[in-house]
């Protein structure tokens, strides 16, 4: 209970629970379709539009905490792989910019800036996030790349540790080492399957001709989506479980 009302408290946390709720209505509105019952997929679609919407008003404040991130991360100087650190360093530039593209698309579409056309604007954030999701995907292999090897050299290490009957400590120590490199995988190959989900929508939401652009259908945006907003919102669940732990601590 105190998760879940930490969570929900939380903009970000409240913002993950509005998405995955998005998607998983998306899914079943697709699956609603399919299966010929067009009333509730109707209905599950208008509700996806509100929470799109809601998500999208949201989105209108976010630019000084994104920018707050941005400055915070620099130039990546604490970063030790430097590809690893310029990609990131690119990401944070594509992150920042799609805030703007898409806030001039929604003033656009609610007549309070007056312009021919704003699908021309949220093209441009769409294909922001695309490019931002790329770069996502491709310092997550980077990373799982070096994990693994780290990985690797620690059971190397390990085993010949107890073959040579060293102390306990210096196992113990080993072993911690090797757990953390683990979880560290597990979480990297989290935020390569959330990325590789938003990746996918982002696709279809590109300029036709483009890769699979408008070739997904509501299951597939859905389950995309879905796939994506559980990892993030689980994610969010952890950290606040952690910081709820330590201060029963």
């Amino acid at each position: 209970m105190d998760v879940a009302v930490s969570v929900l408290e939380s903009y970000r946390g409240k913002d993950k629970v509005i998405r995955t709720a998005t998607y998983a209505a998306l899914l079943v509105a697709g699956v609603a379709q399919d299966s010929g019952n067009k009333p509730l997929s109707q209905s599950l679609q208008t509700a996806v539009g509100s929470f799109s919407a809601c998500r999208t008003v949201l989105r209108l404040f976010d630019d000084l905490s994104m920018l707050a991130h941005t400055l915070g991360y620099g130039l990546g100087k604490q970063e030790r792989d430097p590809v690893v650190r310029w990609l990131s360093v690119t990401k944070n530039l594509f992150d920042q910019s799609f805030f703007p593209l898409e806030h001039i698309a929604w003033l656009g579409d609610k007549k309070i800036m007056q312009m021919k056309s704003t699908s021309k604007w949220m093209q441009a954030s769409i294909i922001v996030w695309t490019i931002s999701l790329t770069l996502g995907i491709i310092i997550s292999l980077r990373q799982l790349m070096k994990l693994k090897r780290r990985e690797k050299a620690l059971m190397r290490d390990l085993t010949g540790a107890r073959l040579r009957e060293d102390s306990g400590e210096t196992i113990d120590a080993l072993e911690e080492s090797l757990q953390s490199v683990r979880a560290s995988i597990r979480k990297t190959w989290l935020d390569l399957i959330r990325n590789a989900g938003d990746f996918g929508n982002a696709v279809n939401w590109c300029p036709e001709g483009f890769l699979w652009s408008g070739k997904f259908g509501l299951k597939s945006v859905g389950f995309c989506g879905s796939v994506a907003s559980v990892i993030g919102l689980y994610n969010i669940v952890n950290a606040h479980r952690d910081r709820v732990r330590k201060k029963t601590v």
